[in-house]
């Protein structure tokens, strides 16, 4: 018998082979599937992702500024993960309420006030957020982040009202709702056109829309085009003249 000396080197060899007897399912996760988008949300995501791309050299600096375009920072403290929207509901032409909707980790990020999400109410007149609302609650913080929801400045809000009266035009309908986010280079973009928009807006303003449809019945102009009708929002509709609306206990 010899002994070895120095480094040394081992060889071997293995052999496998499958047991046809075994019945073991594969456990590795499948690919997730590619989300599918229905239009308008499509059209939105596909312009902000080419945007993103031209400005992106690797994957890394893709999901930095995709996560940085998609989170403005009014929203910031008062969001959780996923990205506040804004709903405008006109009627005849004329801004006639508005609100932002909050994801929260109840809603699982989503903007969506069934699931969970906060509303809260914006004063027309100065486009700052009022009261929010979780529920059938008023609540003065978000409940993920303990930041205060009231008096948040919306970004961008002449545009927003002016872009929402527009909807009138491009639409012909005499009720809809017009919901936007805000991409913090592009600013606000038009979601969707809702000819059917709920009424929990009423709720996120502790005010109804009876008295302010009657309003708009009383002033409207047809003449008026979507800058003076989006100004005459703002002159008659401002929180100070809201009227409380009661909560169920």
């Amino acid at each position: 018998m010899r002994r070895a000396d120095g480094p040394q080197t081992i060889y071997y060899r293995i052999s496998v082979y499958e047991d046809a007897t075994s019945d073991q399912a594969d456990t590795t996760p499948p690919f997730p599937p590619s989300p599918v988008i229905n239009e308008p949300f499509n059209t939105v995501v596909n312009a902000i992702v080419a945007d993103v791309r031209d400005q992106s050299a690797d994957t890394e600096s893709f999901t930095s500024e995709l996560l940085r375009r998609m989170n403005d920072p009014t929203f910031a403290e008062v969001s959780y993960q996923g990205v506040p929207d804004i709903r405008v509901v006109v009627y005849r032409g004329y801004p006639t309420m508005a609100m932002v909707r909050l994801p929260t980790r109840a809603s699982d990020g989503k903007a969506n006030l069934h699931k969970g999400a906060v509303g809260a109410g914006i004063d027309m007149s100065s486009g700052e957020t009022l009261t929010g609302v979780l529920g059938n609650a008023v609540v003065d913080e978000h409940p993920d982040t303990g930041a205060l929801i009231t008096g948040l400045r919306i970004p961008h809000w002449d545009f927003i009202l002016r872009s929402a009266a527009r909807g009138y035009e491009v639409t012909g309908l005499g009720y809809l709702g017009v919901d936007m986010v805000i991409d913090r280079e592009r600013g606000p973009l038009i979601l969707e056109m809702n000819a059917r928009p709920g009424l929990n807006i009423q709720i996120a303003n502790c005010t109804g829309l009876a008295k302010r449809i009657a309003r708009v019945d009383e002033i409207h102009d047809e003449s008026a085009g979507p800058d003076e009708r989006s100004r005459v929002a703002r002159r008659e509709f401002p929180a100070n003249r809201q009227t409380s609306m009661p909560f169920d206990d």
